[in-house]
């Protein structure tokens, strides 16, 4: 098993430790490319290799990479069975969050997306309760199955511009909100009074390096198994022609997994 990116290990940034900020930093098959992603072998420094236990098979490994992102937004706030926490987002990153939470003893987990069949899926992972945003104001849906409350605890994975006033609105008074998603226009009128008057603590999130071993680790402990997100399974030969029909076909799939051989 290893990350998707790759870091000089020689950069100023690197000997103290700072890998995120690594100045020579390289990610297999995009940013900086790092040749290999779909190939049936790749070459990777050793550094970067980790150990799987029995009891994770391939497809669950499969899962380790959106998780350690996952875990890097769940873990900015305390959980504790009082807390309330709301996820906005249905994609792999969001479903790891709600299964996380559980494992972490959150005592009410509301999943918040677009598709049905991706908030069963939420749902399947250990959601209390789901909220269609394309059905009712999730702001005040959510303040209204917490009789007031609203969510603690609120993580926006989906990076859609419109979910970032959603998660402002449903949070309680002196919530925390995890921004996990990435934003590719501009926000622009965001209320901003509801987030001062709300006292909320607001955080940026990305995958954190050295988080692959460690959620390895909490895996093998907890027996958390997510594969219930991998939607669909293809061949490697059929990739390129999904690939050309991604946009369509990513209204109903989660995680996709590709066979190499």
């Amino acid at each position: 098993m290893f990350p998707t990116t790759v870091t000089c290990r020689k950069c100023p940034a690197c000997r103290r430790g700072d890998l995120a900020h690594c100045e020579n930093i390289k990610s297999v098959g995009t940013i900086n490319c790092w040749d290999g992603g779909f190939a049936e072998y790749i070459i990777m420094p050793e550094i970067h290799l980790f150990h799987l236990p029995d009891n994770i098979d391939d497809r669950n490994a499969a899962t380790i990479e959106p998780l350690t992102v996952s875990y890097a937004g769940i873990t900015k706030r305390k959980i504790t069975p009082e807390t309330i926490v709301a996820v906005i987002g249905t994609g792999p990153i969001a479903i790891g969050i709600v299964a996380l939470a559980k494992t972490m003893g959150a005592g009410r987990i509301i999943a918040v997306g677009r598709t049905d069949s991706k908030l069963q899926r939420c749902l399947d992972a250990g959601a209390t309760d789901i909220v269609n945003n394309t059905r009712v104001d999730a702001g005040e849906e959510v303040y209204r199955i917490t009789n007031g409350h609203g969510a603690d605890f609120v993580l926006e994975t989906s990076g859609a511009t419109p979910t970032v006033q959603q998660a402002i609105d449903m949070a309680a008074e002196y919530g925390t909100l995890s921004m996990v998603g990435f934003y590719e226009t501009e926000i622009n009128g965001l209320i901003f009074n509801r987030m001062v008057t709300k006292r909320l603590n607001i955080i940026g999130v990305m995958g954190e390096f050295g988080l692959v071993p460690k959620i390895i680790d909490y895996m093998e402990k907890t027996g958390l198994n997510l594969e219930s997100m991998i939607t669909r399974e293809i061949p490697f030969s059929e990739a390129p022609d999904y690939f050309l029909h991604h946009r369509e076909m990513h209204k109903q799939d989660i995680k996709v997994l590709v066979k190499i051989s």
